[in-house]
Order: C-alpha cells, then structure tokens, then sequence
C-alpha cells in the first residue's frame, strides 16, 4: 500500500519548504507532494469572510488554514483512496517515525466506517487503548484533540468535516466540537511521530487573542449546530460534556 498523504505549504516560504524537503527526505521520501497553503492574509476581507459565518471570532490566518485543508479534503474525496496523512510545513518527524508505521495506521483507519481521525501524536484526551500498531506503539480512543500539524483522515471524515465547516464556524482543529456533534471520532498514539517545530510555528497562535469575547462566540457557533441535533444526539453530547469534566482530573501524558 502507498501512503496517500500531502502537505500543506506556502509556495512561497521557500525555508519552510526546504525544512519540509529534509524531514520527508529522513523517512525515505525525496519528493514530497505539496498542497499549496490558501494566504487568507493575503486576501481582503471580503473575499476571506465570505467563507465563514457572520460575525466569526476567527482571525485570517485561522480561515485560510480552514480553506487549505478544507481545499485537501474536497481534493481527497475526488480520488478512490480510502484515507489521507495530512502535514502542515512546521513538523519535524521523531526517530519513532517511519513510512512503514503510517503505512500500519492508514490500514487501520481504512477499515474504519464511521467518520474518524488519528493523530500522530501523544494527546492528554486519550482514553482506551484499543490497536497496537507496532512494538509499544498503541492507539488510542480520545476526546479531545489539538493541531492538525500531522494527521490521518477517513473519507467519511473529511466529508463530515466539510459539513460542519461550511461556511467555516470555528478552528479546523475544534476536534472537541466535531466529538460532541458525532460528526468525528477521535483517535490518538501514545508517542509522538510528528512534532511540531516552535521555531516554525505560524502567528495564528498570537493573532487568537485579537478577539476580547473569541471564547463566547466560538461557543456560540457550536451551539447553532447542537441545536439542529434530534434530541437523542442532543443526550449523547451532553453526556461527551460531562465525560469531559469527569475525566479533567485524570488528564495526563502518562500513558
């Protein structure tokens, strides 16, 4: 099996794209396959916020990384594959990494039905270990999730997150939202195979606190959606709420 996986680039960052270069070159990949990144920096307001809902708290750094891989997922599911690792241009692979262990781990989620993602990354949300990938590498089910610096897709995932995302409501990584909804679960491993390089983090981070009430209108964007849910969902994801909370305590990269 081939890895179907792409990355998410800005053309124009040439440093970023040699780092790109030397990374996949480490795991015996010597061209990668890019995915021009969307600039919504680059763009007006007018052409950024007709992408998203009226009055949105995200920034334009926030909706062009929502086009980009909103771009990838329609690019995806014009194919016959059955799931795509998807890398943003600030990763750096660990020594555990390997093209045969995401080889293993598409196959994994391949015979996946329901709409899910797995990150190739240790999480503070991971809950039951449930497939050993290889040696003491392990999955795990997960609550919540951040970043989507390094990830792998399912169809029926990336359809549902298009759902959900059009127009763009909040982050492309507001995995907790797609977790309540039902629209996404969630998977995670219990060592890092992609790490995010701080030296190259984008200023989408800085550019999140812009915004003095983000956290009222973010809920209030999840809030339209669950309203629209039948009322058994509506239970099930008041009921993913509460596991949050309960499990708080417990939360840790102790595995």
């Amino acid at each position: 099996m081939m890895i179907n996986y792409t990355v998410i680039s800005d053309r124009d960052n040439k440093k970023r794209r040699k780092l790109v270069y030397n990374e996949f070159y480490k795991i015996g990949i010597e061209e990668p396959n890019f995915t021009d990144a969307i600039m919504a920096t680059r763009m007006n307001d007018k052409e950024v916020y007709a992408h998203t809902i009226a009055n949105t708290f995200l920034s334009k750094g926030e909706v062009g990384c929502a086009l980009s891989h909103k771009k990838v997922y329609e690019e995806f599911l014009r194919t016959n594959e059955n799931s795509i690792a998807i890398f943003e241009d600030d990763i750096k692979f660990s020594d555990e990494c390997t093209i045969e262990t995401i080889k293993k781990i598409m196959g994994i989620v391949n015979h996946m039905t329901r709409p899910a993602v797995v990150v190739l990354q240790k999480s503070i949300y991971h809950h039951k270990k449930l497939h050993n990938v290889k040696d003491n590498l392990f999955m795990y089910s997960a609550r919540n999730l951040f970043c989507t610096h390094g990830y792998i897709i399912n169809r029926a995932g990336a359809e549902s997150i298009l759902k959900v995302q059009s127009p763009i409501r909040f982050e492309i990584d507001a995995f907790k939202f797609y977790y309540w909804l039902g629209a996404l679960d969630l998977f995670c491993l219990n060592e890092d195979l992609v790490i995010q390089d701080e030296a190259q983090v984008s200023n989408i981070k800085a550019e999140r606190h812009e915004v003095y009430n983000r956290t009222a209108l973010k809920n209030k964007a999840y809030k339209e959606l669950y309203t629209e849910l039948p009322c058994k969902q509506k239970v099930q994801a008041q009921l993913k709420r509460l596991s949050k909370v309960l499990y708080k305590p417990f939360e840790s990269l102790e595995y």
